[in-house]
């Protein structure tokens, strides 16, 4: 597939890109993995789940309950001709809105995998609108999600894709009594997200439109929130870092990181972007370097346990030492709660980690899973699509480092801190 660069002046480098692609393409074979959702790329299927189409009509009606039995109206003429105005409205939505959004399918994916929305997708929307999109960021990032995102549905495949796979995966968190993992995904979910994974990345293989950069930024924050949300399993010994090898492991970490590549092609602060309005607000000043790292060197305001821990000195920079960037992040969170307020600067963690310390944790250092491990358990609260991999993940870390380091008295001394957050979340958790 030819890969041509945005015809935007802060075009990422074609290497970036070509990363993102590899990381929501492996993403999306995960996903298509399992036998159910192999079964839905058919066309012929019978349940008949379909790509997910919109318009911003579906935002503004509450979709009615389309589920009731017939026999629950009493008699009562009125209340049948009440529920047979609302499924014909409906369905001429449904039908309306998949024909405007099949114009928007690339040639190749209409003859091979373009199915009409349904029912249940409808469902799914009026879900979106008026609860999952309320999990994303403040409430002012959140308001302008629900309302952008409600426009550009019909218009952009992968967004609408996305928006139904998230949904559903809230769905599935929202029903599960405990914290849920990969194995129990719905079909729904693998069959939404494989096609919103593919159509994004066929639309980044190919020339953007500026218009399309709204609905670009919007798809690769539910991509990578989706990212963070796949488990492979509840057990911690399954999981990394005490897992055998797999390419799976921390992927989740080149999908967040992704991010810095779209936010350069989407300029989200600059006029017409999503954020540009609420960038002016001295409350989100920090949108301004949401996506930049250069750490303050030395260590002022790092407390001394880390100093002395990560070899740290009033020398010390991102270039000399390679824990410092990451120990200066998170210091600068440790004193703050993670919020919908606050979760911006908390994702800034993962986002903006360098080359070096990443090689690290692949690398199973010890110190740099102490500061992963950390980090969610400062996030292991928040929001649902974060939740179930900080605690589990982080037990995993706090477990590894026992088990194989427990002779550094130093490193186990600050393991308390995380690990008395996983034990506490494990032993109750809760659906948010």
């Amino acid at each position: 597939m030819a890969n041509v660069l945005p015809s935007f002046p802060n075009a990422a480098p074609t290497a970036r890109i070509l990363h993102f692609h590899d990381s929501i393409e492996y993403e999306s074979r995960i996903m298509y993995s399992r036998p159910v959702a192999k079964a839905l790329a058919h066309p012929g299927h019978t349940e008949n789940l379909g790509l997910g189409v919109a318009t911003a009509r579906f935002a503004e009606s509450k979709a009615p309950d389309l589920h009731l039995s017939p026999h629950r109206d009493n008699g009562d003429p009125c209340v049948r001709v009440s529920m047979l105005s609302a499924v014909l409205t409906n369905k001429a939505l449904l039908n309306t809105a998949n024909s405007s959004l099949k114009e928007h399918y690339p040639e190749n994916f209409k003859t091979r995998n373009a199915c009409p929305l349904d029912m249940g997708d409808l469902d799914r929307l009026g879900r979106w609108h008026t609860r999952t999109v309320f999990t994303l960021g403040t409430p002012d990032t959140a308001s302008i999600y629900q309302r952008e995102i409600s426009r550009l549905v019909s218009l952009h495949p992968y967004l609408m894709h996305a928006v139904l796979a998230m949904t559903a995966m809230h769905d599935r968190f929202l029903q599960s009594s405990d914290l849920p993992n990969f194995a129990q995904s719905t079909a729904i979910e693998c069959y939404h997200h494989g096609c919103a994974a593919a159509l994004f990345n066929a639309k980044l293989s190919s020339q953007i439109d500026p218009l399309d950069r709204n609905a670009l930024w919007a798809t690769a924050v539910l991509l990578s929130s989706m990212a963070l949300f796949f488990v492979e399993s509840s057990d911690p010994e399954e999981l990394w870092p005490l897992a055998p090898p797999s390419p799976s492991h921390l992927e989740w970490l080149n999908m967040n990181q992704g991010l810095r590549v779209i936010w350069d092609i989407a300029e989200p602060i600059s006029p017409g972007g999503l954020f540009h309005d609420l960038a002016q607000n001295p409350q989100y000043s920090y949108f301004q370097s949401k996506m930049t790292s250069e750490p303050q060197p030395g260590i002022d305001g790092i407390p001394y346990y880390f100093t002395t821990l990560y070899d740290l000195t009033p020398l010390s920079n991102a270039r000399n030492n390679p824990y410092h960037a990451a120990v200066r992040t998170l210091a600068s969170l440790l004193d703050v709660e993670c919020t919908p307020f606050t979760m911006v600067k908390f994702l800034s963690f993962p986002s903006l980690m360098r080359p070096q310390f990443k090689a690290l944790l692949k690398g199973k250092d010890a110190r740099a899973m102490l500061l992963l491990a950390y980090w969610y358990a400062k996030v292991c609260e928040s929001q649902w699509w974060i939740k179930t991999r900080a605690i589990l993940e982080c037990t995993a870390i706090c477990m590894y480092l026992e088990r194989y380091h427990s002779g550094d008295l130093r490193l186990m001394q600050m393991l308390e801190f995380p690990k008395a957050r996983c034990r506490l979340l494990r032993s109750g958790t809760s659906r948010a």
